[in-house]
């Protein structure tokens, strides 16, 4: 009765990352000359987004929009920053494959997706770890995580039920929003540099599952 996928980023394939790959991710995305690949010799497995070395270039990575509000869904990811140093990361749910960076701006936030809900870090903005929702491009959230951000691996987790999202990390709850609960929504990590050397964001996992459309 359930809709979902967990990958681990466990092996290569013959072929070009990532259409060789368990799943069917899109085109590697980005602005700049971006990189997107699963690390060969990773125990566990791990896949890196890394960004061009030109200022506010980007890498990212989504997978389908294939889960919504209205039926429910669970998103976790287990991620770290290459550094907290003039760079960007968001984490978490949108409404698009191939938007790229989801919002514009974080303290008073702006959008480039119209509904989503993710953790986000910007050097440009401040030194916290966020969790902010919109729906139809509507600020529903504006959170700041407990979280004092640092390089290590963390787990981010977001519950989305009907016209709400909420998001915690490592178990503390960060906030939660409104989103529209018929949006189709799909996983996405994003990596941008604020300067002029490449920046990374690399998921240890990742997975989402919800009930199949009734």
């Amino acid at each position: 009765g359930y809709a979902g996928f967990w990958d681990d980023f466990i092996g290569t394939g013959a072929g070009t990352w990532p259409a060789a790959q368990h799943y069917a991710y899109p085109a590697t995305q980005g602005t700049g000359t971006e990189v997107i690949a699963v690390t060969t010799a990773a125990i566990s497995g791990v896949l890196t987004v890394t960004t061009g070395a030109n200022d506010n270039d980007t890498a990212s990575q989504t997978l389908g929009l294939h889960w919504r509000g209205t039926e429910g869904l669970y998103m976790i990811a287990r991620a770290k920053m290459g550094s907290l140093s003039d760079a960007k990361m968001e984490i978490g749910l949108t409404d698009a494959l191939t938007g790229v960076q989801i919002i514009n701006a974080k303290t008073t936030p702006t959008f480039i997706a119209t509904d989503l809900a993710t953790f986000i870090f910007d050097s440009d903005h401040n030194t916290e770890l966020a969790f902010i929702t919109a729906a139809a491009g509507v600020v529903g959230a504006n959170g700041v995580s407990a979280l004092t951000m640092d390089t290590n691996h963390h787990v981010y987790e977001i519950v989305v039920q009907g016209g709400q999202a909420s998001g915690w990390v490592d178990g503390m709850l960060a906030g939660g929003g409104a989103i529209t609960s018929t949006a189709p929504l799909t996983p996405n990590v994003v990596s941008v540099t604020r300067t002029t050397a490449a920046k990374s964001v690399s998921l240890d996992y990742w997975g989402v599952v919800g009930p199949r459309y009734s």
